[in-house]
């Protein structure tokens, strides 16, 4: 199945759960020479939808999750669904509970969603369930990948594929450069310091490979995290009524990254889409770049033979500082009780130690509980993928992805500003005021 093939089409209420009769298997005749009964048994069925964002043979490994969970739980039939993207996935479930149409029964929503899905009123608290499963099961799960979990009091979600933004930098070329491979640039002025050494240029004076590349679109996401790196995060904690936009640590990171292109001329200039990153990269037009630690496993395999790579912290305006991304798990709340138990019981099963393992060595996304990191599978993922460790610990440092009321709209706010800072349009102090107030007229009818 084509991570980008049309979605399977949700099976109708009636067949959702049904009683079926196994096949009657001749166990032996009895001396009058009657045949055993067949046994018979009710079988739930659930719809799962998957977005995912990094490369990789992701649909497999849905596809061997679900065949493992359901030889083990013969009475779960599950249909795996991708859904699109994060955004694509809520779009698609908007459309649905205003139409009236069913819902998956559990679905990966976007990690900074979980705010968004609860005032839908789609989803299901779940912390009778996760009390239930004793206190060693959330001492497990690792504490930055909780902070988009929560939400007045309550979790609505668990952490599933989960990332961080990272750099990823060409150790060869570091070397030709002069400079030291096993230390990275660690703050903005060794960045920029580093790229000027690192950009090559052809006899005409172009330019055939960029010191480095910092993506500007997918929601923000990298320039999030720079901000929480240069001393304020765009959200607090727990208020999802409030941004901080126009606060000096974003304007600074808007600055340094026009500096970057203009001054010293060392990146591209305007917006540099996403999904460009890793092939700039691999194929050696940009020494260093900012991209989620969930692309290691397709850029080791796409550099193999060609350089050595290197992954480090995103480098600091004023400290290190980072957010983290991806998806979490949640049980919608149209599922019947028998559906929603089956979904924790399938969430549950993803987040045992091996299968998360398994599933995190597959696709580079980093383990979102402790025993799942230490299990061997991913001990010997790390044998050939070291940076996970680096993002591992680069978590450490996390702050929460920007979750409020009316996301995509504030995101779109958000992204307009960047947009035209970074085209030169308005300059960033312009730019970021005006996406505040346009946030906070948003915003306020939430707040009291």
């Amino acid at each position: 199945m084509s991570m980008h093939q049309t979605p399977v089409e949700r099976p109708s209420t009636q067949a959702k759960v049904k009683s079926f009769l196994l096949p009657a298997l001749l166990l032996g005749l009895s001396l009058l020479g009657e045949v055993q009964p067949a046994a018979s048994q009710e079988v739930t069925e659930l719809t799962f939808y998957y977005p995912v964002l990094v490369p990789g043979p992701i649909t497999e490994l849905f596809d061997q999750l679900v065949s493992d969970f359901t030889a083990k739980n013969p009475d779960v039939r599950i249909t795996p669904v991708y859904s699109g993207s994060y955004d694509e996935t809520t779009n698609r479930i908007q459309t649905q509970l205003r139409a009236g149409g069913e819902l998956p029964d559990l679905a990966i929503i976007g990690n900074q969603h979980t705010v968004m899905y609860v005032d839908l009123d789609a989803i299901v608290p779940l912390d009778e369930r996760i009390q239930a499963e004793g206190s060693d099961f959330e001492a497990d799960l690792v504490p930055a990948f909780m902070l988009n979990t929560r939400f007045r009091g309550q979790t609505w979600s668990i952490p599933f594929q989960r990332s961080t933004p990272v750099m990823y930098y060409n150790k060869d070329m570091f070397r030709a450069a002069g400079l030291d491979p096993e230390s990275p640039p660690t703050n903005w002025a060794e960045v920029i310091e580093y790229a000027q050494k690192l950009t090559q240029r052809d006899s005409s004076g172009n330019v055939t490979t960029w010191g480095i590349q910092i993506p500007s679109d997918i929601d923000a996401w990298v320039i999030q995290a720079m901000a929480v790196g240069n001393g304020q995060p765009w959200v607090n904690e727990t208020d999802a009524n409030r941004v901080f936009f126009d606060h000096p640590a974003t304007i600074g990171v808007l600055q340094h990254l026009r500096a970057l292109a203009e001054d010293y001329q060392v990146m591209p200039g305007g917006l540099i889409p996403w999904a460009q990153i890793p092939a700039e990269f691999t194929s050696g037009k940009a020494a260093m770049v900012y991209h989620t630690i969930g692309s290691q496993t397709s850029i080791l395999k796409q550099t193999e033979g060609k350089f050595e790579v290197g992954v480090a912290f995103i480098p600091g305006g004023q400290k290190y500082g980072v957010i983290t991304g991806g998806g979490n798990l949640a049980i919608f709340k149209q599922s019947s009780p028998e559906e929603q138990n089956a979904s924790w019981r399938f969430i549950r099963f993803l987040l045992e130690p091996e299968q998360m393992a398994t599933w995190s060595a597959g696709t580079g996304y980093l383990p979102v509980t402790r025993s799942a990191y230490e299990h061997p599978i991913f001990q010997e993922y790390l044998q050939r993928a070291p940076g996970a460790a680096v993002a591992f610990e680069q978590l450490n440092v996390a702050a929460k992805q920007m979750a409020v009321h009316e996301l995509l709209r504030v995101t779109d706010v958000v992204k307009a500003g960047i947009q035209a800072s970074i085209t030169g349009e308005s300059t960033p102090e312009q730019a970021m005021q005006r996406a505040q107030a346009e946030a906070d007229a948003i915003l306020s009818r939430y707040r009291d």
